[in-house]
């Protein structure tokens, strides 16, 4: 176990070391802006919260700290100083302390609970040693590493705060969890512009979206406008206009569409034709997101090139997709309702814009008819 005692030690910046799991968890970049703001902190008011070392001074919270104070020509600081029993103490507290100190992305959140799901899997393994030591039936054993597992996944996203409020959290870190592993693999391979598709999907349309795009979406079969969508993240990957491998055809079903491999048709609404409320839902909430995304400049939108016969098409089409979506959104007010008052704002700038643009856009492209 973790010595709780707090012991306090000066070290020289030179003796200190980043730890080599940090940069893998979350990435050598720094945000510019809020590292500048954590320098001028420093500065101005000294280091409030001291960086937390193992003996060898080996940094487990505190890197940011750590390169601010070099930054600022620092040649020495008071460190606290943990004792850890092993390597897997070390981790889990390098995570744990840097849990609540950044804003962090989910693929980082991810990266985060890989990190806590080794330690978590390393102490399953540890109980089920212990339990095999105790002569426990082999069978049993069996049934509880399954549930060893179960419960390794829901501890390790609570603990990240993944899915925080939502049934299912752990199922859904599971999914994301999947989706960054095959990113990692495509990168590996040299497919570095799937992976990064991956990972845009993972931290902008969640890990549902970045799992279906990773593992049953046929890649081959998208075109360049689609490509560029999903790359901005303005596209979901689980958007049922995608196709789906053959072997994933029936879940294109289940996700609304037809089952049919279709890539650029938009969904046709007829009467009589019914869909199920789950699916209604997730469109309209989809819909409603995208607004949102656009309002704050998070989403580039993709303008395809201009061919014989683009205007009117193009805006007979965007016409009736818009009036499509936007009835999507009226029929599920409650949807609406959630949102705060921020984004209730964000959205009627939106739809206000959009009229505004729309008559500027008739008399340029008419020429004043």
């Amino acid at each position: 176990m973790m010595n709780i005692d707090k012991q306090f030690k000066i070290f020289q910046l030179a003796e200190l070391k980043p730890h080599p799991r940090n940069t893998a968890i979350y990435g050598e970049k720094e945000d510019d802006e809020t590292f500048s703001e954590l320098v001028s902190l420093i500065k101005e008011h000294g280091l409030r919260t001291k960086i937390i070392v193992n003996e060898d001074g080996m940094i487990i919270s505190g890197h940011r700290r750590f390169k601010a104070l070099q930054e600022l020509g620092y040649t020495e600081t008071e460190c606290e100083v943990r004792h850890y029993d092993n390597e897997m103490e070390e981790l889990r507290d390098l995570v744990i302390c840097n849990s609540g100190r950044r804003q962090k992305t989910r693929v980082q959140q991810l990266r985060e609970g890989e990190a806590i799901y080794e330690v978590e899997s390393w102490k399953a393994n540890q109980r089920s040693e212990l339990n095999l030591v105790q002569n426990a039936d082999r069978e049993q054993s069996s049934h509880s590493n399954n549930e060893e597992k179960g419960r390794t996944r829901d501890i390790v996203a609570k603990i990240i705060s993944w899915g925080t409020g939502t049934k299912g959290s752990g199922k859904d870190y599971s999914l994301g969890r999947s989706a960054l592993k095959e990113s990692d693999r495509l990168r590996k391979e040299g497919n570095t512009d799937l992976a990064d598709i991956i990972i845009t999907q993972i931290n902008k349309r969640g890990a549902h979206a970045a799992y279906e795009l990773a593992f049953k979406v046929d890649i081959e079969k998208l075109n360049d406008i689609t490509m560029a969508g999903l790359r901005s993240g303005q596209i979901s990957g689980r958007s049922n206009s995608l196709p789906l491998k053959p072997e994933f055809a029936k879940d294109s079903k289940e996700r609304g569409g037809t089952g049919k491999e279709e890539t650029e048709k938009p969904i046709k609404t007829v009467a009589g034709n019914k869909r199920t409320e789950t699916t209604m839902e997730s469109i309209a909430e989809e819909t409603v997101r995208e607004y949102i995304a656009q309002s704050r400049g998070e989403l580039k939108i993709v303008i395809p090139e201009k061919e014989k016969g683009y205007v009117s098409k193009t805006y007979e089409a965007a016409m009736t997709e818009f009036r499509r979506k936007t009835a999507q959104c009226m029929t599920h007010q409650r949807e609406i309702k959630k949102m705060d008052e921020d984004e209730k704002v964000r959205l009627d700038r939106i739809m206000a814009k959009f009229i505004e643009d729309f008559q500027k856009d008739r008399k340029y492209i008419t020429g004043g008819m």
